[in-house]
């Protein structure tokens, strides 16, 4: 056997060991049993749910494994820095699992602390960040009012997306995420309506006008305008009419990036 040979056996057998050991120990995690939507950890004897997809883990220890998930292809699960891994764990994709039980609130429930504003190209990074309460409480108070389905929106329309990622201290190392979107022109959905005078606005939170069909058949329409700053929850296909809420924000950035 050649020296060069020998060098690259000896240089290569550190390099199998390790991964035969990473096999092993991966190999000999727990295995989370699942039953319609519950994964159990037999060791805990904890089950667990997906906890809707705008929840994410904001970071996790990624050496101390809790198992893998039996219906998932191998994939570990891991215990949610700052967070008993009795309340939720997390894929290494951040994706949250939630104990049977435990109860996420949603944002207006939330008590806010800080929003990320956060642009993804290859990875995300954070433009600006928020701490205003009162800024913080008029976000959670427009998603918790009248949405409308983002099906709505004329195809086409151009727009730039952000990632908003909320904290809060009472659902600490959890980000709650939504989008922010920029269009280039107001957002507008019509609705048919049958008489002016008794006419109610589905959609309280929008700039409404009535209009009369140019077709002479007497019949009429309402142009809802929800403006160009959109809030939007992909997992429900829910948008909500952001106003100038975070405008200032943005402004300050785009300032910064240009000086």
């Amino acid at each position: 056997m050649g020296v060069f040979m020998k060098r690259y056996i000896q240089r290569l057998l550190p390099l199998l060991l390790g991964a035969f050991i990473l096999l092993s120990s991966c190999s000999s995690l727990p295995e989370l049993s699942y039953r319609d939507g519950v994964y159990t950890d037999k060791k805990s004897g904890i089950s667990y749910t997906h906890a809707p997809a705008y929840y994410e883990a904001i970071s996790y220890t990624q050496d101390t494994e809790i198992g893998k998930l039996a219906e998932g292809a191998g994939v570990l699960v891991y215990p949610i820095k700052g967070v008993d891994p009795a309340k939720m764990i997390c894929t290494k994709n951040y994706e949250i699992l939630c104990a049977v039980g435990n109860t996420m609130p949603e944002l207006w429930d939330m008590n806010l602390t800080k929003l990320h504003i956060c642009k993804t190209v290859i990875a995300s990074y954070a433009l600006a960040e928020v701490t205003d309460a009162a800024v913080l409480e008029k976000i959670a108070e427009i998603y918790g009012g009248t949405a409308f389905p983002a099906s709505e929106i004329a195809a086409g329309l151009k727009n730039e997306k952000f990632d908003l990622k909320f904290e809060s201290t009472n659902l600490p190392g959890v980000y709650y995420c939504l989008i922010y979107q920029r269009f280039e022109e107001d957002v507008l959905i019509y609705e048919d309506i049958e008489d002016p005078d008794t006419f109610v606005s589905s959609y309280p939170n929008a700039q409404v006008s009535v209009h009369a069909y140019e077709d002479g058949s007497g019949s009429y329409y309402a142009e809802y305008n929800f403006g160009k700053e959109i809030l939007y929850n992909r997992s429900t296909d829910s948008c909500y009419a952001l106003g100038d809420t975070l405008i200032s924000y943005m402004e300050e950035e785009e300032t910064e990036a240009n000086t």
